[in-house]
């Protein structure tokens, strides 16, 4: 059985489902920036080790070639960006070792699909359709650009160019009460604030962001699994459920404008292994406004179906494409399959991990 790597392995949920996701078939070591009284990785992964951030370039990559030396590990399958872009720019290091990374898109792409105006621009350029959408870098620049999106009859998107998680998203309106927003704030209400607010906050900030049209419509993230730009399957997923910063609840659409939509972005891109589309499924179609060029929370909803994303990952880095070719053709998708995700508690008592 291969040794392979999985860093943030106690990213909830990415990194516990990724790791469930191979247990069966590798040998995993498991690596994440917090110490290991702090996670709760080495409860589904006994090989544990804390790592340097990857913003740490020069210690992180030293800490993780002493592991693979340590473990003879022969594949690592990074969980974020930040890591996926510091293992590839030193992948040679690593080849020399004997080891491997599980990510075989080009940086120029990870770093692309990394920049909301960038996916944007890039799309455009292809003849794509996408959301309409401008960089602003300063509050003035937001005062005088947001006018071309409709605003204020209209609400408008901004959001931080790279970022993940919700962070930094706001919703620019005119329609909401200040009173009611205070007193009778829901979840979701803390993404809206009112023009002047925003800009007064910002005035004197340098801004790395994108204005972007507010879609109307249901919200999909879409799963892919891609060999030179030809998605071999294609998940649409439509949220059902929706707390800040995370999906709680999906229902499996077979959705054919969508099919079609991300078909043709993933060979715009030339895309290999595990994509993620995040779209807002619009009167007039379907309309881009995210990429993740990585394995994310919700690949998991792949193994409800038979479809292993993160294995497929692997056997991708292991050359093995007939192989998932072969264990896609054998799956018979279950469209309109419902996932509900659900917290567990998990307790450490001196480092014995344990639930009830």
């Amino acid at each position: 059985m291969k040794t392979i790597l999985i860093t943030a392995g106690g990213l909830s949920p990415v990194g516990i489902n990724t790791i469930l996701s191979l247990k069966d078939f590798y040998k995993i070591v498991c690596v994440d920036a917090k110490s290991q009284s702090e996670s709760v990785a080495p409860y589904f992964c006994k090989t544990y080790y804390e790592v340097p951030l990857a913003s740490k370039e020069n210690n992180y990559i030293k800490k993780i070639l002493y592991i693979c030396e340590e473990e003879k590990v022969e594949i690592i399958l990074p969980l974020t960006i930040e890591e996926t872009l510091v293992l590839l720019a030193n992948k040679s290091i690593f080849a020399v070792k004997g080891t491997q990374i599980a990510n075989a898109n080009t940086i120029e792409n990870l770093k692309t699909c990394s920049d909301k105006w960038l996916i944007n621009d890039f799309l455009r350029q292809k003849g794509i359709s996408v959301p309409n959408a401008m960089p602003v870098s300063n509050a003035n620049d937001i005062r005088q650009n947001i006018i071309r999106f409709g605003y204020p009859k209209i609400k408008v998107v901004i959001k931080p160019r790279i970022t993940h998680g919700s962070r930094g998203f706001k919703i620019i309106t005119e329609n909401k009460d200040d009173l009611k927003l205070v007193t009778e704030l829901k979840p979701m209400d803390f993404h809206f604030v009112k023009l002047d607010h925003f800009c007064d906050i910002v005035e004197n900030q340098n801004l790395n962001a994108v204005l972007m049209d507010y879609l109307e419509g249901d919200d999909y993230s879409v799963y892919t699994f891609c060999f030179n730009g030809e998605p071999l399957v294609i998940l649409p997923m439509k949220r059902t459920g929706l707390i800040p910063g995370m999906s709680i609840g999906w229902i499996l659409v077979k959705d054919e404008r969508i099919i079609e939509y991300v078909t043709m972005i993933a060979r715009a891109f030339r895309f290999n292994g595990v994509i993620n589309f995040q779209l807002k499924n619009t009167i007039s179609g379907p309309l881009l406004y995210e990429i993740n060029s990585r394995i994310s929370a919700t690949t998991v909803i792949g193994r409800g179906t038979e479809i292993n994303f993160p294995l497929f990952e692997m056997l991708l880095a292991e050359n093995k494409i007939q192989e998932i070719k072969n264990k896609i053709a054998e799956v018979r998708i279950k469209w309109d399959l419902k996932l509900y995700r659900v917290q567990r508690e998990i307790y450490n008592y001196e480092d014995n991990y344990y639930e009830i």
